[in-house]
């Protein structure tokens, strides 16, 4: 799966209305897909946001 097709995916999901934020903590937001990550979420968003975030 290409870069566009994961940014599509991430989109649908978004605009499905289904996604419900888990409990846990705040780790960060997808800019590139505009939703908050947190502990709970499934690991690929969770890969998508740190390889977003800027190495130090």
């Amino acid at each position: 799966m290409n870069r566009d097709d994961l940014i599509a995916k991430g989109k649908q999901a978004i605009e499905s209305g289904r996604y419900a934020p888990p409990d846990g903590e705040l780790l960060g937001r997808i800019e590139l897909w505009g939703f908050d990550v947190y502990e709970g979420s499934p690991q690929p968003w969770k890969d998508a946001l740190f390889a977003e975030e800027p190495e130090c």
